[in-house]
């Protein structure tokens, strides 16, 4: 549903205050406005720099009558006053960026006072700001909205407007839904620069100028301080063994398709990886968006938490409600455990704010009707809250264990390949077999140790310097045994689906004693 109805449906059932999180002030009157309008109302909007301004009937760019008052307390009295000098009576009132004056316990005071006679006289209060933050007083008479970004509709009316002011001939646009997709998560000012910048550069909207809008997108998402844009660079095979999980994901690839939704199937939710470090599951999440041709973001949920009551939670909802406007797209939490360590004792440590925020992501789980893949990596499950790790969150839960083999002779093709060597130049089957518990990333270090000798050496490396890096080198397998042991103890008796081809499991288990208490 739209802001406007959104707003005309609370105007007209007597709510007394909402509350808009949105960064698009512009874009947000305007759909109050229509709303107002549409009940025979008239809008006035309070700012500390300009005071109350009529806004019923006037452009965005222009501006009617005014009380001028740069004192919030002074801005609320008019509401309650009703001579001719002052505030009309029915009026929806629109404070701009109000936030900071709730830390004020007279402000709060007033506010409470007001409420009851603005719920007696039909007047409506709208708070409008970039951060949600509703002081505890208020929050049983304030009803929070959070404004949507653009949609695809409203980003192609952006790129027509842009398209129109230089000329359709001097804008040629190229793929044009490829385009919108790539500005997906934008606001419409900055979806807007983007645009424009990308045909500046460009002189067209082509390939070339998707990519300035994907880079400019992602430094947008950036400055967000909780996700960040990846351009995924690897693809499934670049990930050494670990076939089941390879087989499993691409299946999943074509529920991102119409004819899924044609068949019934719903959107795939996406799937947790546990196990040992250092065994692929980052890579894989990488890997996993180039398949799907999706983007990738990567969602650090510790930056979520903030110093100020109520940030936390707004940020939350607004890294979500980015993935979800950005939408098909992979949504990576990496070592999902270290953003959720306080959650157990979040009453006596942080007042409940990290169950609260837990809260929101988990609801927003359950409830989520986009294409958001959620890929979720974690070394320690015991970490995670049992209400996460159920169906329905995930698709699935696979456990990534140490490399066999024959999966570990894949790694070190694969990462001979990456550092511009022939793979068969080297004694691979050696390799594999010396590289006993080695993870997927101690095999590439390895590789790329031997390669330091060597090249400190004068010489071209070869089997035998990487051998001298496997002797050298004491495995997290062997220096964690019993972490790591009881992890994979813990996967049998969970019955977690491999990740891998079970060849030699039980062989492995035995090497990996775990110590006796």
């Amino acid at each position: 549903m739209s802001l406007k109805m959104d707003v005309q449906h609370y105007i007209s059932a007597g709510f007394p205050a909402l509350y808009v999180t949105t960064h698009e002030e512009m874009r947000a009157e305007s759909e109050i406005r229509e709303a107002a309008k549409a009940i025979d109302r008239s809008l006035w909007i309070w700012s500390s720099t300009r005071g109350w301004v009529d806004k019923t009937n006037v452009a965005d760019d222009k501006e009617g009558r005014k009380i001028k008052t740069s004192n919030p307390m002074h801005a609320l009295e008019c509401i309650e006053k009703e001579t001719r000098s002052e505030l009309p009576q029915d009026a929806v009132y629109v404070l701009r960026d109000f936030h900071p004056y709730l830390a004020s316990a007279d402000v709060v005071r007033k506010l409470r006072d007001l409420f009851v006679f603005c719920k007696g006289t039909g007047r409506t209060m709208i708070f409008e700001s970039p951060v949600l933050r509703i002081p505890i007083e208020l929050e049983k008479d304030v009803h929070a909205i959070e404004f949507a970004l653009p949609t695809k509709d409203e980003l192609g009316t952006i790129l027509q407007m842009v398209v129109e002011s230089v000329g359709e001939k001097r804008a040629k646009v190229g793929d044009r839904s490829k385009l919108l997709e790539a500005t997906r998560g934008l606001t419409w000012n900055e979806a807007e620069n983007t645009i424009s910048l990308a045909l500046v550069k460009h002189k067209a909207l082509d390939d070339a100028a998707i990519q300035t809008v994907m880079r400019e997108k992602a430094n947008v998402i950036k400055k967000t301080g909780i996700l960040e844009f990846f351009e995924p660079r690897v693809s499934l095979d670049s990930v050494g063994g670990l076939n089941e999980l390879k087989a499993w994901t691409r299946k999943r690839k074509k529920a991102f398709s119409d004819q899924a939704r044609e068949y019934g199937l719903p959107y795939s939710r996406g799937v947790l990886l546990v196990g040992v470090q250092g065994c692929g599951k980052s890579l894989t999440a990488k890997a996993t968006a180039a398949e799907f041709q999706i983007p990738l973001l990567r969602f650090d949920v510790g930056r979520v938490f903030k110093s100020l009551v109520g940030e936390s939670e707004s940020s939350m909802r607004s890294a979500l409600a980015i993935a979800d406007a950005i939408s098909p797209c992979v949504l990576w939490l990496d070592e999902m455990e270290k953003g959720l360590s306080g959650l157990q004792s979040s009453g006596q440590t942080d007042g409940g704010v990290s169950a609260r925020v837990f809260g929101t992501f988990l609801t927003w789980m359950s409830e989520r009707t986009t294409p958001v893949y959620v890929l979720a990596t974690c070394n320690d499950i015991d970490k995670i809250p049992p209400e996460l790790q159920r169906k329905g969150r995930f698709d699935e839960i696979f456990f990534v264990d140490l490399p066999h083999e024959l999966e570990r002779r894949d790694i070190f093709e694969i990462g001979l390949k990456e550092v511009n060597r022939e793979p068969k130049k080297f004694n691979l089957e050696l390799l594999a077999r010396e590289a006993d518990l080695f993870s997927g990333a101690e095999v590439k270090e390895a590789i790329i140790s031997g390669m330091f000798d060597a090249f400190d050496k004068g010489e071209e490396v070869n089997s035998d310097y990487i051998l001298d890096a496997i002797r050298n080198t004491t495995p997290l397998a062997k220096s964690q045994a019993g972490p790591i042991g009881k992890l994979r103890d813990r996967a049998l008796d969970a019955k977690w689906r491999s990740a891998t081809t079970i060849v030699d499991r039980a062989a492995t288990a035995r090497r990996i004693a775990v110590p006796k208490n």
